[in-house]
């Protein structure tokens, strides 16, 4: 979904000044003042500040005798304090606030967001209050990932998108003090908002550059991004020759990625990448590309955000480790970006959805790890006799504590879940209910979770893992040779 309106005029500086001299202050300067202050865990939301703690809070300094701390607008970073220019926008918008002025409800978009203009009427940023009081309340009733915590993931892909490779705006998790924004909803993420012209909905794929598509999508990849659609990537455009005029004349397109608060989910869930369907995922990438994807380190990555992001729970770190080191090797390997894409994307007949070439993976891995077991049981004269079956390591999170396991398919299976479609077919596969919240019940109850795995069973299945990849590649090569064959013979 977009951000505002089309029209909306480029931000302020920060560091404007000369309008608004200090209450009291005799030097006459006119600048205005932040005050910050660190706090050692930055996502716990729910511990009290006190007097000797209080979190990074932006407020400018303006004293009167009339005015107390709770009459004063202010806003307090919780989560993403770390990301380049971050403190700069809260400082700004703290400001914004405490000169008058009041977040305005946004038109367009599925969820609350406010507008925040400064006095100039031009927009800073987008705030997205965080329903916090219903913990276990999904974000949507087809999604993994729980309403209070989309706020953090939207912080998290800024923290994530190194170097701007992508373009994510500043974005940062943050409690706000303002008449506009009741208690349960005091805690919001916060993004610049950068002015545009339009979202992708609105302009054919043929104007989008191919790497601006590319570096979108190897977030979207890294991120498990499962709400990828034109809406929320926006476009600006920029004319090449200024003494054109006529509209649509040499211009050229820059996609910026917003609204990710449907990303990094703790299941295995189905992405949507609009960008699939595009002719650029098809074109190789580029060496700029290849370069930035092999310097990735998705165990970084998974400290920076148990650092900076506490509240993302660490099944949602393990989707992010290994979707990176999936995109990594596919990468080295030579395919391109439709080929990954595919292989991490259901696919759907009729009401139900085959797994994903991913999804069939990950289950490939723990037969090996399982087989592996049993054989070593046998070895030592511990197996158990009788014909009892293993059970996977991979337990379903839909909300509360109790685990569902997955049985253990002793039978060899093909990494293509092409191959398999008949033969699932005959043996009945459940049917997702033609009721929408059952269907979406049973679904997640089928999606795979790394919740319930040691630090070291997870580092072993990661070992497997990538020893099983370059054979999942080669069957996808092949998989799409013979499709293509197969559409030029019609």
């Amino acid at each position: 979904m977009t951000t505002g309106p089309w029209n909306r005029a480029p931000t302020m500086a920060l560091t404007a000044a000369g309008c608004h001299h200090l209450p009291g202050g005799g030097s006459g300067s006119g600048f205005k003042r932040y005050h910050f202050c660190s706090f050692d865990h930055p996502d716990l939301l729910s511990f009290p500040p006190t007097s000797l703690f209080q979190r990074s809070r932006s407020t400018p300094c303006l004293l009167s005798s009339a005015s107390t701390e709770d009459d004063v607008a202010s806003v307090e970073i919780v989560g993403g304090r770390s990301g380049p220019g971050i403190r700069a926008l809260v400082a700004e918008a703290a400001a914004t606030l405490t000169f008058g002025a009041c977040p305005v409800p946004t038109e367009t978009g599925l969820g609350s967001a406010y507008f925040l203009d400064d006095q100039a009427g031009d927009c800073v940023a987008v705030v997205k209050p965080v329903v916090i009081d219903d913990n276990e309340q999904m974000a949507f009733p087809s999604s993994c990932i729980r309403a209070c915590e989309t706020g953090a993931r939207e912080a998290a892909a800024y923290l994530l998108d190194h170097g701007a490779f992508a373009g994510v705006p500043p974005t940062a998790l943050i409690r706000i003090s303002h008449h506009s924004f009741p208690p349960a909803q005091s805690v919001a993420s916060i993004q610049r908002f950068v002015p545009h012209d339009c979202d992708a909905g609105d302009v054919g794929p043929s104007r989008f550059s191919v790497s601006s598509v590319h570096r979108i999508a190897i977030l979207d990849i890294r991120l498990l991004n499962t709400d990828r659609h034109a809406g929320n990537l926006l476009v600006k455009k920029h004319r090449i020759d200024k003494n054109r005029r006529f509209e649509g004349g040499d211009l050229t397109t820059e996609l910026v990625p917003i609204d990710h608060g449907l990303c990094l989910p703790e299941l295995l869930d189905d992405p949507y990448f609009e960008w699939l369907h595009w002719p650029q995922a098809a074109v190789p990438f580029s060496d700029q590309v290849i370069e930035y994807v092999s310097k990735l380190d998705p165990f970084k990555d998974a400290e920076l955000l148990r650092t900076e992001l506490p509240s993302i729970r660490e099944p949602a770190i393990r989707i992010l480790i290994l979707c990176t080191i999936f995109l990594k090797k596919a990468v080295d390997y030579g395919l391109c970006l439709s080929e990954i894409g595919r292989m991490m994307t259901r696919e759907s007949c009729r009401l139900e959805a085959g797994e994903s070439v991913l999804e069939t993976l990950c289950k490939k891995t723990e037969e090996s790890i399982e087989a592996e077991s049993q054989l070593s049981d046998n070895e030592e004269g511990e197996f158990a006799e009788g014909d009892e079956r293993k059970e996977y390591q991979f337990s379903m999170d839909c909300g509360d504590e109790d685990k569902l396991l997955i049985p253990l398919l002793l039978s060899k299976k093909s990494l293509d879940p092409f191959q398999e479609e008949e033969e699932e077919r005959g043996k009945g596969m459940m049917m997702k209910s033609l009721s929408f919240s059952d269907g979406e019940r049973v679904q997640r109850s089928k999606m795979i979770s790394f919740k319930s795995k040691s630090e070291e069973q997870w580092k072993l299945f990661l070992e497997r893992f990538e020893k099983l990849l370059p054979e999942a590649f080669d069957q996808e090569r092949k998989r799409m040779k013979t499709k293509l064959r197969l559409v030029s013979s019609c």
